[in-house]
């Protein structure tokens, strides 16, 4: 009786443990598949960037629609919103931001954000706006009220969607920083002077 008994009990820690170890191929089989599916939905598309540098809204808009990871970087780590932002381009900014891109990411080079690079794009458009100014005084046009400009329009949006206005790159400099050396316009600067961030206090001083 004991010899079967114990023939029973071996019968039974067998099979138990083929079942246990089915469970764990099966439960390993999920996870290869849920790691599967999460790199396909994290799949860079270089695509995209290609698109919002072209200025192709419609190409831009069905690449993110079908998947294009819209956080994602080359291989320098620029993101579709860094290029967005550096063109000053309003109607992209607010399609990534829309669909959840990070304000916050920096490119590997120089540690620059998205509001870096909007903030040295404000060089470029001041400058602009200056000789068109000194244009209609030559010509003895009135200067007209205009709307504000395109990329202080995208700092705002950057700020608004949690971008860190002190937030140093590899020169040391931050997106207040940036717009002040610009010439940006008063409000612009102190909007960015009032904005607190997680490393530092108002204006770009860290403790």
């Amino acid at each position: 009786m004991d010899s079967e008994e114990e023939r029973d009990f071996e019968e039974k820690d067998s099979e138990e443990e083929k079942d246990s170890e089915e469970e764990r191929d099966m439960d390993s089989e999920e996870e290869r598949g849920f790691e599967e599916e999460e790199e396909e939905e994290e799949m860079f598309d270089p695509a995209l960037l290609d698109a919002i540098r072209s200025g192709d809204t419609q190409e831009a808009i069905r690449l993110i629609d079908d998947g294009a990871d819209v956080s994602g970087g080359d291989d320098g780590g620029h993101t579709p919103l860094m290029a967005a932002a550096t063109m000053g381009s309003r109607t992209f900014v607010r399609i990534l931001l829309d669909k959840g891109a990070s304000a916050t990411a920096s490119d590997f080079s120089y540690q620059s954000t998205a509001l870096h690079l909007a903030c040295e794009a404000l060089f470029e458009e001041v400058a602009t706006d200056k000789f068109a100014a000194e244009d209609r005084a030559d010509d003895g046009e009135e200067e007209e009220e205009e709307e504000a400009d395109g990329v202080e329009v995208v700092v705002a949006m950057l700020l608004n969607a949690g971008a860190d206005p002190n937030a140093i790159d590899r020169s040391e400099n931050t997106p207040l920083l940036l717009a002040v050396e610009a010439g940006g316009d008063p409000p612009l600067v102190l909007d960015l002077w009032s904005r607190p961030s997680p490393a530092a206090g108002p204006g770009g001083f860290r403790s």
